[in-house]
């Protein structure tokens, strides 16, 4: 979306400005009323002189020059203030916010994947696979999924997790050309996914699926693992879209990846943690993010707002 059509479908219209117009009409007024009285006490009280009858062109009223100096302050002063309410009040009366969800019809792939990490009750290290290896053992992993769920037995914890990861990485044969780098948001708490077991059992299990086939290049999966400094709060939007936002920008500073080669994942974390994904998309329409269905098919969103429309004051 360029940036006139955000002009043109964000530029307010006259309904809009007349409360403001009137306020600050109010404004003015009521700064001339205000001031005129200490301006005339001022004047009863100190002026000891006034101003010579026909007076040449050099001669100044100074008492008026202060009078109309305090008028202007006290108008401005006003101004601001009534204004401020009146844009509060715009803002407060918002109707609608129309937006455009765009749905991909083949989802990216990835330099970048951002996603959030949950807690995992079983302190699972590795996908019990022995004697299955590269690309098979991924095939293996996925089949096991839907033989679970067949018996009715819960899949993996981070089986979805590892869908969204394995949609990026490109394979030939059974060694892996390009892995993605990874930027892992983890959950604060006592039972939070940022916990250090939790983490490394999250390496683990990754070095156990991907491990051989990375190690073959001489590459390890520490290599393509970035995780925070803390846990954040995955129920609290503010804090995961600043999250996000941050690590863009950082991804973008230290690997210089644009932002059609970042995705961000929306499957992990809480509900509020997809709001804040899909969120973060309004800032770019080249930024995307995917979602991993049931039936483990990766799709790709991006978040569009189209107008804003405020309601009309009073009304």
């Amino acid at each position: 979306m360029g940036i006139g059509r955000y002009v043109r479908e964000l530029r307010p219209k006259w309904s809009e400005l007349r409360a403001p117009m009137w306020w600050s009409i109010a404004a003015i007024v009521l700064g001339a009323l205000a001031a005129e009285g200490p301006i005339k006490i001022f004047e009863t009280l100190f002026a000891t002189t006034k101003p010579a009858e026909n007076a040449g062109p050099s001669s100044t009223d100074w008492s008026t020059l202060l009078l109309w100096s305090c008028i202007a302050s006290a108008a401005g002063y006003f101004f601001v203030i009534c204004f401020v309410q009146a844009a509060q009040a715009m803002r407060s009366r918002i109707a609608s916010i129309d937006t455009d969800i765009k749905q991909s019809d083949e989802a990216r792939r990835g330099e970048a994947l951002i996603l959030a990490l949950s807690h995992a009750s079983a302190a699972l290290t590795d996908a019990g696979l022995q004697g299955f290896s590269g690309k098979k053992k991924l095939e293996k992993f996925e089949e096991n999924y839907e033989a679970r769920k067949t018996r009715g037995e819960p899949p993996h914890p981070w089986q979805q997790t590892v869908r969204a990861i394995n949609h990026h990485v490109r394979w030939t044969d059974d060694v892996i050309d390009n892995f993605p780098y990874l930027s892992i948001l983890t959950s604060a708490g006592e039972r939070g996914s940022h916990e250090e077991q939790q983490r490394k059992n999250f390496k683990a299990l990754l070095d156990d699926l991907y491990g051989d086939a990375l190690n073959r290049k001489l590459q390890k999966i520490d290599d393509f693992l970035r995780f925070q400094e803390k846990g954040i709060d995955f129920e609290n939007v503010d804090e995961v879209f600043d999250c996000i936002v941050s690590e863009i920008e950082y991804l973008r500073r230290t690997h210089k990846w644009t932002e059609k080669q970042i995705v961000m994942d929306a499957t992990g974390g809480q509900k509020p943690c997809s709001i804040a994904v899909g969120y973060v998309t309004l800032r770019s329409p080249d930024l995307l993010f995917q979602y991993v269905t049931n039936d483990g098919e990766v799709k790709n969103y991006n978040v569009d707002a189209t107008s804003i429309e405020f309601a009309k004051l009073g009304g």
